[in-house]
């Protein structure tokens, strides 16, 4: 009988063989990378996210600070004021340090001022008794708001420097603590802004005066207390 030889692959076919078997691997190996990374790409990360909280934009109100109201003798004298100007002037200096804003809002009245048939003469444009005292004069960054009557707001530019400022809280001090301070905060209330009426930082022409303005704004208006 005659051998059969049998033959053999030719190297060629086997070398093409080992090539597709390697590009099978390959392709397996890249569908599971692709896999993986897609799964860790849906599962939420596990580091929290940082959120900022950026405090209210703050605004510190001095109201009426003048000598009219403020000086022994004045004709609408608030010897309270008095007492309370070296607290208020520590508040005023830490806002500065702070960078908050502080806007004096002050009466100006004319000679014939309607409002005279009510008070005595006081604060009017032009005379010594409508400037703020000493103790507290404006620094260079300070506005100044005048008004003719009890709220800050009434017929005054306040509104639109706020709103240039930014303003969202408002710090209000200064006299009198039943009068225009609470007709101030209460415009402010009705104009979306928080406010805060520092007790040791507001006067009113008698304490029952002064009482009354506080009792007001904490069970009616409750500001934010400091």
């Amino acid at each position: 009988m005659k051998k059969v030889k049998r033959s053999r692959p030719s190297r060629r076919k086997s070398t093409t063989r080992r090539t597709k078997s390697r590009r099978i691997q390959r392709k397996s190996l890249r569908r599971k990378t692709l896999k993986s990374s897609s799964k860790r790409k849906s599962q939420p990360s596990k580091r929290r996210a940082v959120r900022v909280v950026r405090p209210p934009q703050q605004v510190f109100l001095v109201i009426d600070m003048l000598n009219d109201f403020v000086q022994s003798g004045a004709p609408l004298e608030v010897s309270g004021a008095r007492i309370i100007i070296p607290r208020l002037a520590e508040r005023m200096a830490a806002a500065r340090t702070k960078q908050i804003p502080i806007i004096y809002i002050c009466d100006q009245h004319q000679p014939d001022d309607v409002e005279f048939r009510v008070w005595p003469p006081h604060a009017v444009g032009g005379t010594r008794g409508s400037q703020v005292i000493d103790a507290l004069t404006p620094q260079l960054r300070d506005q100044t708001v005048t008004k003719t009557t009890y709220s800050g707001f009434f017929k005054t530019k306040l509104d639109v420097v706020l709103e240039k400022i930014g303003a969202e809280h408002l710090i209000i001090t200064g006299v009198c603590t039943n009068i225009c301070v609470l007709y101030t905060a209460v415009d402010a209330l009705m104009r979306g802004y928080t406010i805060d009426v520092p007790e040791d930082s507001v006067a009113a022409l008698t304490p029952d005066d002064h009482r009354f303005g506080m009792r007001q704004l904490r069970e009616v208006l409750k500001p934010v207390q400091s």
